[in-house]
């Protein structure tokens, strides 16, 4: 998954983060997943036109305007272990908009050694009503400067 621009998160695997065979825990990817999906989110806002208030949170500015989030896949593919102290890069791009969803694609690099790839497809819904909304102009704009094509299919 080679771009131009990604958004970058990098994480430093703990004791706890590790199994009994001393290796990162699977589980962990999708907490630090998790993690590095939520401040793409809120560097999102600060690439786009919208400004939200000083000090406004993500979970604010979905509320105000009635927008939720709802995992529709996530596949993570496991290539090496990694292990206590390795600092883990964690590299998110777009792909395959629509209306409503878009897919993140993740590598998570120890040095420059891909570790492990994943993708999750979100979905926009509104949270009061439950229908699926439109990708909000203030995410999706500045999302697709991040979008890098499929790969080839192997």
């Amino acid at each position: 998954m080679a771009a131009k621009r990604f958004f970058e998160h990098i994480v430093t695997v703990t004791i706890g983060a590790t199994n009994m065979q001393k290796t990162a825990y699977w589980a962990k990817y999708c907490e630090w997943f998790g993690e590095a999906r939520e401040l793409f989110m809120l560097n999102l806002l600060s690439l786009s036109a919208f400004s939200p208030p000083e000090g406004m949170r993500l979970d604010e500015v979905f509320e105000q305007f009635q927008v939720a989030l709802e995992t529709a896949d996530l596949n993570i593919r496991f290539l090496r272990p990694t292990y206590f102290g390795d600092r883990i890069s964690i590299r998110i791009n777009t792909r395959n908009f629509t209306e409503n969803s878009v897919m993140l694609v993740a590598d998570f690099l120890k040095g420059e050694e891909v570790v492990a790839h994943c993708r999750q497809t979100i979905v926009f819904f509104n949270p009061v009503n439950g229908e699926r909304i439109p990708i909000p102009e203030f995410l999706r704009t500045p999302a697709l400067e991040f979008q890098v094509e499929a790969a080839p299919a192997q």
